[in-house]
């Protein structure tokens, strides 16, 4: 942390970022074929307290000039904040925003916590939640009881897991921050201002640098629950360097039920991709 802090003075100009996204990029005005929009942050537990979308049609009315279907919006939380996206989102605009929920992972603190977590995912589904977001705090931020790390892949939150297989609905776990999180803090680094806007926030994944095992390709490696074979929808995010996330399967093949995130949420059309 004392390397991030001497980087607040750095002045612009001495800034030398590196690019660290390697993917080929393309601007595709008007999708192929229909489309669902797999991964939009439409909350508003990212933005202080504001809504991403300030005005709700705003961003519904371009969505049939771009030949996208729907939207899965990802910031559902849990409880209220869930209940507030949904009125937001999916029923004032059926078929054209699918909300997906977290869990209190708190509960890992507790007894009985993966029965906690379980109990979490039914209320939300039940709710109108059409599936489960885990971000990427497994092995990062998640402690349990004994104030350790919970790792990706412990059997603690398999009950969440196979609450997911009985509710019939897919997972999605972001695997991984971007490649310049786990750089050196420096002035070389494409991610400079975030981290040190949120130091205290994502950047202690920081810690893990220089430590055998806990590097970036260790936590993409281990992030797939233990139990998730039992969930066929399953499905991981990987980040995507600068550009975000996008959704791919990560399951046997046996147990592929669909290509995409947005393809495999309940409720939403059928389309021929996801972007």
């Amino acid at each position: 942390m004392t390397a991030c802090r001497e980087m607040t003075d750095l002045p612009l100009r001495d800034q030398r970022p590196r690019a660290r996204h390697r993917a080929q990029q393309s601007r595709v005005a008007r999708a192929a074929a229909p489309a669902n929009d797999a991964h939009a942050h439409l909350g508003r537990w990212l933005t202080g307290g504001r809504w991403a979308v300030p005005d709700v049609p705003a961003p519904v009315e371009p969505l049939d000039s771009c030949n996208v279907t729907a939207m899965v919006n990802p910031d559902g939380r849990w409880g209220n904040e869930l209940e507030a996206n949904l009125d937001r989102y999916d029923r004032a605009h059926p078929g054209r925003s699918a909300t997906i929920c977290h869990v209190d992972w708190a509960a890992l603190t507790r007894s009985n916590a993966g029965v906690r977590l379980a109990a979490i995912l039914d209320r939300s589904v039940r709710a109108g939640a059409r599936g489960l977001k885990v971000r990427e705090v497994l092995g990062v931020h998640v402690r349990h009881a004994a104030d350790r790390l919970v790792l990706p892949d412990d059997g603690r939150p398999d009950p969440l897991w196979h609450q997911a297989a009985a509710l019939n609905v897919p997972v999605a776990v972001h695997t991984v921050d971007p490649v310049a999180f786990f750089d050196p803090v420096d002035r070389y680094d494409e991610r400079l201002e975030e981290l040190l806007t949120h130091l205290t926030g994502r950047t202690p994944t920081r810690r893990f640098l220089g430590s055998p095992g806990r590097s970036r390709h260790w936590l993409a490696a281990t992030r797939t629950p233990r139990s998730s074979e039992c969930t066929p929808a399953t499905t991981r995010m990987t980040s995507a360097g600068s550009t975000g996330c996008s959704a791919r399967t990560q399951l046997p093949h046996r147990h592929r039920r669909a290509a995409t995130c947005a393809r495999v949420v309940p409720g939403l059309p059928a389309t021929g991709r996801a972007v």
